[in-house]
């Protein structure tokens, strides 16, 4: 994992869209921002995004999947270690995600320039994991 800054705020009023989870997307693949594409534009709220996302990592060999944080326990049972995403509310406003880099249950990087990770409860944020895929042996 190499921490990329995002390059776009968060301004939808302006039709801006921040870019937080493509620079965690390029932290997690250690790739420049200019090389992944922007996902979240607005239209996000039936999983156009994720669709965009996961189209993107199959032309390399990988898949975004997101599930609910269960609390830090579960990463010690599961015993991994692996860097991943925490989506959860921004501490610029509670209408707005954002997106962080996790390792186990804490929060490593965030790619805002405030630095100023996530707040509220953490049983509302969402992990996200890359997973290496097998297209090749999947039977058609």
């Amino acid at each position: 994992m190499k921490p990329v800054d995002q390059t776009k705020l968060h301004d939808p009023e302006n039709g801006v869209y921040g870019n937080c989870f493509t620079a965690c997307i390029a932290s997690l693949l250690s790739l420049p921002i200019s090389e992944v594409p922007q996902f979240c534009n607005g239209d996000d709220d039936d999983g156009k995004w994720c669709r965009r996302a996961n189209e993107w990592l199959a032309q390399r060999g990988l898949a975004f999947l997101e599930f609910p944080f269960t609390g830090p326990d579960y990463w010690k049972q599961a015993g991994s270690d692996c860097f991943h995403t925490i989506t959860g509310t921004s501490p610029r406003g509670p209408e707005t995600l954002h997106c962080v880099v996790g390792r186990g249950s804490e929060i490593v990087f965030d790619p805002h320039p405030s630095r100023a990770g996530l707040v509220g409860d953490p049983s509302t944020w969402l992990l996200g994991v890359l997973i290496k895929t097998n297209r090749d042996e999947v039977p058609a």
